[in-house]
């Protein structure tokens, strides 16, 4: 129940994981109504069933059903895959100084980093709804603490020592394409002069956290006065990083602080999801069912750079299977707009939503939509 990241204590380095477990950004499960007549009475309702599922149970790659009650009260006994299930909303996540001889240290445990929101869309409209309470008492309350202890899961901080040393990060409005700044303040809360090293980096990584390429790092030495701030500024630039992106265009934020003693160690991360422009998207006329409808998409390229190999992706239910449509424009030059119109040809009535994407060589998931309305003629 507990994810270990391993940090070279030389150059602090973040090292490859030797297991496949990981903090994920996002996940999706799906949630099924169902009675459960081979459990225990209590545990009918809703269940957890995984279509993605990324382990094997008994042998198979499958997971769940489970009921979302065990989850929440820590029966890890109940069929099926509860322990795993526990583990995606619950996990500690355990930061670990390897020093050069193998030999490794403790360095922090995060226990609120993971299941922090567990959502699923509205059945009224497009707006989420947070249904985390179902999966788990609050965080730090009673229920909480006695739950992970009847999952044979201890609630107890290595790091029990109160830390002088405190670091935020923050960041403008970032968007793909741009360069832009992270702002680090770091505060020493002591009443005593502490000689610091600060490492800042910034790494492209997956939405899986997989570690694509750390592309910007400084490491400096000061001395933070007690009861005082100090703030750092790294600028990041799209020629750094642009090459390096996943498709989930995600950047993680790292500040280490180490005291020159080794006594005491802060750390700190943030995950920025680099927004992409969307897509404009105008339905010419009325929807009729059956009828042929117009449909127009434009997109403007933000990059700094020509792309290649555009093309846009249509579908909707009730309204179009997949459609694809490659760029008119072989070479989209800087703040170049591409328009393209699709044909679309209802089979459902009532309020239906098409989606858009356009993907490229260097640019994927910029995404639009339209609500359409469809009536019978």
């Amino acid at each position: 129940l507990k994810v270990d990241h391993y940090i070279k204590s030389d150059d602090c380095t973040r090292m490859l994981p030797s297991r496949k477990d990981s903090v994920w950004n996002y996940h999706c499960w799906v949630e099924s109504w169902m009675t459960r007549p081979d459990l225990p009475s209590g545990f009918d309702g809703w269940q957890v069933l995984d279509p993605t599922p990324q382990e094997r149970s008994d042998g198979i790659f499958c997971c769940g059903p489970c009921p979302v009650k065990a989850i929440k009260e820590g029966h890890l006994d109940i069929n099926y895959d509860a322990v795993f299930i526990f583990a995606e909303v619950n996990a500690d996540v355990v930061y670990w100084f390897v020093n050069k001889d193998g030999t490794k240290r403790e360095l922090l445990v995060k226990q609120h980093q993971v299941g922090t929101q567990i959502i699923t869309k509205s059945a009224f409209s497009d707006k989420k709804e947070v249904i985390t309470l179902n999966y788990k008492y609050p965080e730090g309350s009673k229920e909480e603490r006695d739950i992970y202890s009847h999952a044979g899961k201890t609630i107890q901080p290595t790091n029990t020592q109160y830390q002088d040393l405190k670091v935020k990060i923050k960041q403008v409005y970032a968007v793909l394409g741009s360069d832009f700044s992270v702002y680090f303040e770091i505060t020493n809360y002591g009443f005593i002069h502490k000689d610091i090293q600060m490492v800042l980096s910034a790494t492209a990584i997956t939405y899986s956290g997989a570690i694509l390429k750390e592309f910007c790092k400084r490491s400096t030495k000061f001395v933070l006065k007690a009861a005082s701030e100090k703030k750092e500024v790294l600028r990041l630039r799209y020629e750094d990083y642009g090459e390096h992106l996943s498709e989930h265009n995600l950047i993680r934020l790292t500040a280490i602080l180490l005291t020159e003693d080794m006594s005491e160690v802060s750390l700190k991360e943030k995950e920025v999801v680099l927004k992409v422009p969307q897509l404009a998207v105008k339905v010419e006329g009325e929807a009729i069912l059956h009828k042929k409808l117009a449909v127009q998409i434009k997109f403007v390229n933000p990059l700094p750079i020509s792309l290649t190999r555009g093309v846009f992706s249509v579908e909707g239910s009730g309204l179009t299977d997949l459609q694809q449509i490659e760029s008119p424009i072989a070479t989209i030059n800087i703040g170049e707009e591409v328009v393209v119109t699709v044909t679309i040809t209802p089979t459902k009535t009532g309020l239906r939503k098409l989606i858009v994407d356009f993907d490229s060589d260097r640019l994927r998931n910029a995404k639009g939509f339209a609500n359409i309305i469809v009536r019978r003629a």
